[in-house]
């Protein structure tokens, strides 16, 4: 056995060499071992294996049980969020957070395990969590049931400022009409912008509910949304800002608004690219989930099932499907049309494309 001495010290500088010479460690092979006598670490019982995020979370009160439940939760862990334009990333997110509501008073209600989480996680993060324990039908129900009993807050107005050109995004960052240039920019760099930053959605399309991506984004509030609605109709049809808004994201997902007065939409020329690209960048499922959310809020529900026509129709294109899309599809954007009519038809086209292209998967 061979010996090798072993001084501990700075990174940098000279090395301090302890009284008494340096240390001996036995050496085998390459790398230095413990003692011959020593016992192997146990794993302490205080620090147990994760589980799955697929696994049930408490007593069968939650469970994830679809794969956009799955991204959230992992999403809100690990996705770069932007904080006065500089990027950050939400660590120490809670691990077992079980079920989310609201109270009779409308106060958000969640229940956690009787694991503590990390004190100093982001409470975006811990939303986001929580949220991913509501099965989607649940979540969509309080959507389209209008959030009933949540109070509306009427000192709560940001998000009403800022689409009024009163107040900056994230209150530093750009006003609604510098983001909205970013439409006029070479597609390229546009779509750099949008795909890159994380700081924009959520004051484009305020929804009703926290989110886990901007912590310095207001949750939307009833009479925001109906004041906006209201700023919105000032406009002629399609130069308001939640339009313009729109469009712009329609163009990144390779869309055309045709008409801005019902919203229906067309495949762009870049389509099919865009296409691609959509199938495999699961972040921007969530984003389309909440513009969803968002048009039906502030006056447009009309536009939703236009778009979500257009997804049925691309997503189980047989010469280019999408289906990674296919859980976000079904479970949270045919389920935020609110009106009755259109969810039927919605899921009538639904289940006929999804027949049609099982037909001819089989057939080849």
């Amino acid at each position: 056995m061979s010996f090798r001495p072993v001084a501990r010290g700075p990174t940098t500088g000279p090395v301090r060499v302890p009284p008494g010479g340096p240390r001996m460690v036995p050496m085998v092979g390459r790398y230095p071992t413990a003692p011959a006598t020593s016992t192997p670490p146990q794993r302490s019982s205080q620090y147990p294996l994760r589980s799955p995020p697929q696994a049930e979370i408490s007593s069968g009160r939650a469970q994830f049980t679809s794969a956009d439940q799955r991204r959230t939760s992992s999403a809100a862990r690990q996705m770069p969020l932007a904080d006065g334009g500089k990027e950050r990333r939400a660590i120490n997110a809670p691990q077992r957070t079980v079920g989310v509501g609201y109270s009779s008073s409308g106060r958000l209600a969640m229940a956690r395990s009787s694991s503590s989480a990390p004190a100093n996680r982001s409470a975006g993060s811990s939303q986001m969590i929580a949220r991913a324990a509501v099965s989607p039908q649940e979540n969509l129900r309080v959507y389209r049931e209008g959030y009933r009993g949540k109070i509306d807050n009427l000192n709560m107005e940001q998000n009403f400022l800022f689409y009024t050109s009163r107040l900056r995004m994230n209150q530093t960052s750009e006003a609604i009409e510098e983001v909205l240039r970013w439409d006029e920019l070479p597609k390229d760099q546009k779509y750099e912008i949008l795909e890159r930053r994380h700081d924009y959605i959520q004051w484009l399309f305020p929804i009703r509910e926290p989110s886990a991506f901007n912590s310095q984004a207001q949750e939307l509030q009833a009479h925001e949304a109906a004041r906006i609605a209201q700023y919105e109709r000032q406009f002629p049809p399609g130069r308001g800002p939640i339009c313009r808004a729109y469009r712009m994201m329609l163009s990144f997902y390779g869309i055309d608004l045709m008409s801005p007065e019902v919203g229906s939409v067309a495949a762009s020329e870049d389509c099919v690219a865009r296409c691609r690209f959509l199938n495999r960048s699961w972040h921007n499922y969530l984003r389309i989930t909440r513009i969803f959310k968002s048009l039906g809020e502030l006056g447009y529900e009309h536009f939703k099932l236009h778009l979500i026509s257009h997804f049925i129709s691309v997503v189980f294109d047989p010469d280019h499907p999408m289906l990674n899309v296919v859980d976000s599809l079904e479970q949270y954007w045919v389920p935020s049309l609110r009106d009755g009519n259109e969810l039927a038809i919605a899921l009538q086209r639904l289940h006929e494309a999804k027949k049609t292209y099982a037909n001819l998967v089989k057939k080849r």
